[in-house]
């Protein structure tokens, strides 16, 4: 029983910690986690000469005006004072083609290239790109002067990596593709208008080949735990045997484990195909895999507490059918070799006989219940066997069936949704740990003979 009382004061500083999380997460902010940063990818070298010409053509350009702060000015106002806008946006391997995704290069023409790039100091920061008027720092363009075209790289860099979240959000399903407005703009300032107030381009968040190779990743991962689980006993209660060569039953606490393995290998599988990097797991997902992990111990340790009370009830038994032995085969050899009773101890003797036979007998009947070292039951079928105990379904088993598949739901869908992997709200960690704590207390009376 010590090991069950450490597996329970486990989950319960678990639910404690998730408390403690929740506490700390309304007294401080969160920084958004920095990735390493990336250099932005070497484009062609071709480009270096026209960078060299467009360096020469900014120096003739002294007689312009200088000040950010009447580009900030005319901007916020609406007005029209220097050219800058957005004339097209298309890819730059097809001019005619104006959709594009992560680690593809764009080409966004402007009205005057060499009029902003005059502007760029200190105060109004690099010209970067700006997507549905994110700014994505970091993500700096090769210009071309002579074509008023700069040359982006979509890729995602440290700075810019809580705005990539935004704009890669809620793709859609079926075309995992959303219209956008992209722009340019300095880094202190906001994005420029566009010729076209609609949305001027389409981002490709989902490429289409990765995503089926995703989806394939994925089905052949689901399969071969399904087939794990079918032909072997993976899945089934531990420590158990079963009766008459029956499959060994179900483990609710293992299953619940080997879901939440599968979710999260899947998601990490999904978002690095479709972003290019490994995503971070966060502490609510470390939280969940703690808590089912937490279960499916606990589930196994009282499995091995039975088989160790059964033992110490076998071993028990054996001693006192032994002691009774000794004990009858000592009165009968006291009654057999004659010894002067009186008739009232004789009948006591004869009596004290009667007593312990029929206690060796009912001892010789139990022992065959304990003599095996393992519980003995069998499958009745998966989902049954998942949500019932000895009487029947219960309750208890229902419920942390349920919030398992609630929370996977929400799982499955933030991660979707986010393209990243999600802060899974504090109530709900706890109410998972509160199931698997009720779980475990209503599974400790269990008995499945």
């Amino acid at each position: 029983m010590k090991i069950i009382s450490y597996i329970i004061i486990g989950l319960i500083i678990t639910v404690s910690a998730i408390n403690s999380q929740q506490d700390t997460a309304g007294s401080t902010k969160t920084d958004v986690p920095v990735l390493p940063k990336k250099e932005q990818p070497k484009l062609d070298a071709n480009r270096d000469a026209n960078r060299d010409a467009n360096n020469t053509i900014l120096n003739s350009q002294s007689t312009l005006p200088k000040d950010p702060a009447e580009t900030s000015k005319s901007l916020a106002s609406g007005g029209n004072v220097y050219p800058y806008r957005v004339i097209d946006v298309f890819s730059s391997g097809d001019r005619n083609l104006r959709q594009a995704g992560l680690d593809d290069e764009i080409i966004v023409k402007l009205d005057s290239l060499g009029l902003m790039l005059s502007r760029v100091d200190e105060k109004t920061g690099q010209l970067i790109l700006y997507i549905d008027n994110y700014p994505l720092k970091g993500v700096n363009g090769i210009p071309d002067v002579s074509n008023n075209e700069l040359t982006f790289r979509l890729s995602r860099v440290a700075a810019a990596n809580e705005n990539w979240n935004k704009v890669l959000s809620k793709p859609s399903f079926f075309s995992r593709q959303k219209p956008v407005t992209v722009s340019i703009g300095f880094e202190n300032d906001r994005a420029i208008p566009v010729k076209n107030k609609d949305k001027n381009f389409t981002f490709i968040i989902v490429n289409y080949y990765w995503f089926w190779l995703c989806v394939i990743i994925i089905i052949i991962l689901f399969l071969f735990l399904y087939w794990l689980g079918r032909n072997t006993e993976m899945l089934c209660e531990p420590y158990t045997v079963s009766e008459n060569g029956n499959k060994r039953p179900y483990s609710l606490a293992l299953t619940q484990m080997a879901f939440w393995y599968f979710l999260v290998v899947a998601s990490i599988i999904l978002l690095f195909l479709i972003t290019r990097e490994f995503p971070d797991l966060n502490s609510s997902v470390l939280i969940l895999i703690g808590i089912s992990s937490l279960t499916a111990l606990s589930s196994t340790g009282i499995n091995i507490s039975r088989i160790k009370e059964r033992e110490i009830m076998y071993i028990s038994l054996e001693a006192e059918k032994k002691t009774l032995s000794e004990s009858i085969a000592e009165i009968e050899k006291n009654i057999s070799s004659k010894v002067d009773f009186t008739p009232s101890q004789l009948l006591e003797q004869q009596k004290d006989k009667e007593d312990k036979l029929k206690r060796l007998n009912e001892v010789i009947m139990t022992i065959p219940q304990y003599k095996k070292t393992n519980i003995s039951y069998y499958s009745r079928g998966f989902f049954r066997d998942l949500v019932s105990d000895n009487t029947g379904v219960s309750l208890h088993r229902f419920q942390i069936a349920v919030w398992t598949l609630v929370l996977g739901f929400d799982f499955c869908y933030s991660v979707w949704s986010n393209l990243r992997m999600p802060e899974i709200n504090n109530s709900l960690l706890a109410l998972m740990g509160i199931s698997s704590g009720t779980y475990i207390g209503f599974k400790i009376p269990e008995q499945k003979v």
